[in-house]
């Protein structure tokens, strides 16, 4: 949401709330009113989960990302480590 709409929402007052309310009223009707509360109060939740799944999908294409880097980075540190084991020491004895 825009910053300025949640301002605008958090300073009304009880005037103000309550002339928007008569005002959705005399439009939509008080038999119509409980539907459209209802169709909001649904999309509002399928809002929500789909943020959630979206989440969710986020956070394991991540993890399976991080799995797949240090499953990568493993045998380089091994090759790594073992050229170093087995390389010719400089010294004659």
């Amino acid at each position: 949401m825009d910053y300025n709409f949640l301002a605008f929402i958090t300073n009304l007052r009880g005037s103000q709330l309550f002339i928007i309310i008569l005002v959705v009223l005399i439009l939509f009707g008080t038999k119509r009113l409980p539907d459209i509360a209802r169709g909001i109060g649904k999309a509002i939740r399928e809002f929500r989960s789909s943020a959630s799944d979206l989440e969710k999908e986020i956070k394991t294409s991540i993890n399976k990302t991080e799995v797949a880097n240090h499953a990568s980075q493993a045998p380089q540190n091994e090759v790594a480590a073992a050229t170093k084991e087995n390389a010719p020491t400089d010294k004659i004895s």
